[in-house]
């Protein structure tokens, strides 16, 4: 989990419950109540924001709200080299232009 805004590296941490829009950590040290947060976990990208941070037994217990959920983040990224490979200017540009199309010229 790292928190968005902040400099620092990321805090590690054991995901204890996944629910609709809520997500439950098990995490070292406290984490500020509103922070803005990235959570990842395996091929799975999660934005929310701290709605609680509670000690527990030793370590924190940090419930989120999840924002913005991105799933199969390796296909997502596979996908993105892919697209810029075959960008004007990629390393394998190949481009044509349909027949009968001009460019227009650009505006002042």
């Amino acid at each position: 989990m790292t928190t968005i805004g902040k400099a620092g590296a990321g805090l590690p941490g054991e995901v204890v419950s996944l629910t609709g829009s809520a997500l439950r950590l098990r995490v070292d040290s406290p984490i500020e109540v509103g922070s803005a947060v990235k959570a990842e976990c395996e091929d799975t990208l999660m934005l929310g924001e701290v709605c609680r941070c509670q000690p527990s037994n030793g370590h924190y217990a940090v419930d989120l709200k999840l924002e913005h959920s991105l799933l199969h983040t390796a296909e997502l990224a596979r996908l993105a080299r892919r697209l810029l490979e075959d960008a004007p200017g990629g390393p394998s540009r190949i481009t044509s232009r349909p027949q009968g199309r001009t460019r227009r010229p650009a505006r002042p």
